[in-house]
């Protein structure tokens, strides 16, 4: 990651930035905590963080803490919005048998707690922050692969841009060397709830002239993430021609008012694509979409590429059949031709 994308919001004792190693040390004193149970306020936590208006991203940093020797003192992952808005995960030390694995959420100026006792053998931890819109999930991982939830939450000011990263703090008499590294930004790894269905408040709807630009990028990027096997350059450069044309086609969109989440294009009874934004996939939009326009039309049919096997299973689970093969010229692919009918 971009560390210069970085600030601090209140400096840390020290701090030391080596490549993508972040070393500091903590000021006694100095902790993040709002009103509930214990009825103090502390809002002197340094912390270290970078801005973005992604909706979907998942956050991840190796926390070690050796270091740590004195009542509550932590390090970890945070999103600290304001005094009064902000979620953290670390582990705070607790004596010479144990420590606390946990999570605090602030919303509106009052936190909460939920924590785990882990050993106090333990100086090393993975965390894992991950966004979709204002919903958040902390993750961690002794091993820095196999990820376990901590927590699921929501953030009543969580939604728009926000602020993301890292804290160290040390709420009594002591000070401590934390130390961060293989901070790694990605597509989002907290998928889509794939049991029972959201009530519903996404609607789909005909696409309008406003609507162009955003679905114009999630073509752009679907393209890109599922047909890997096709150079970049010729959905990029043929980006323009579909945003134009576009304005032409009969397209349905799936979302909440302004939020378009995905789309589906026809050509008469031809399917065009079904093309659902990075971060909802496997939540089950591309099927709505898709039973949208099976109650609109008689009979369905539409081409695919032979190597996008996800793709083929999902018609071919929706009830659409092989009709025949072929090449498509523009991109020397092969092809499946595929047919679905009202029966």
């Amino acid at each position: 990651m971009d560390l210069t994308k970085f600030s601090w919001t209140r400096e840390p004792q020290s701090c030391e930035i080596m490549g993508d190693r972040i070393e500091v040390v903590t000021k006694p004193h100095t902790d993040l905590w709002q009103r509930t149970y214990y009825h103090f306020r502390n809002d002197n936590a340094p912390v270290f963080q970078m801005e973005t208006e992604e909706k979907y991203f998942s956050f991840i940093v190796k926390t070690e803490f050796e270091g740590s020797h004195h009542r509550f003192d932590q390090c970890g992952i945070v999103m600290y919005l304001d005094s009064e808005n902000w979620l953290k995960g670390s582990v705070e030390y607790e004596n010479e048998e144990f420590q606390h694995l946990g999570s605090v959420v602030t919303n509106q100026g009052y936190s909460d707690w939920a924590t785990t006792v882990i050993d106090s053998s333990v100086k090393t931890m993975w965390y894992r922050l991950s966004r979709r819109e204002d919903d958040y999930s902390i993750e961690c991982a002794a091993d820095g692969d196999e990820f376990q939830q901590m927590r699921i939450c929501h953030m009543h000011a969580g939604k728009g841009k926000i602020r993301f990263g890292i804290y160290a703090c040390s709420p009594e008499e002591s000070s401590f060397k934390a130390v961060f590294s293989g901070l790694e930004l990605m597509e989002c790894q907290w998928r889509a709830h794939d049991g029972q269905q959201p009530d519903e408040v996404a609607m789909i709807r005909r696409m309008q002239k406003k609507d162009t630009g955003k679905v114009a990028d999630i073509w752009l990027c679907t393209n890109l993430e599922a047909h890997g096997f096709i150079p970049a350059k010729y959905w990029k450069d043929n980006f323009e021609t579909v945003k134009e044309m576009l304005g032409q086609a009969e397209v349905y969109v799936y979302g909440e008012e302004e939020e378009i989440q995905g789309f589906v294009g026809l050509d008469d009874d031809y399917i065009a694509g079904i093309f659902v934004r990075s971060g909802m996939r496997s939540g089950g939009i591309g099927k709505r979409l898709l039973d949208y326009v099976k109650g609109i039309k008689p009979q369905l049919s539409l081409s695919v590429y032979q190597k996008n096997e996800r793709a083929v299973r999902f018609y071919r689970r929706e009830g659409f059949v092989i009709r025949g093969e072929g090449m498509d010229e523009n991109t020397g692919e092969k092809e499946y031709s595929m047919m679905w009918k009202n029966e």
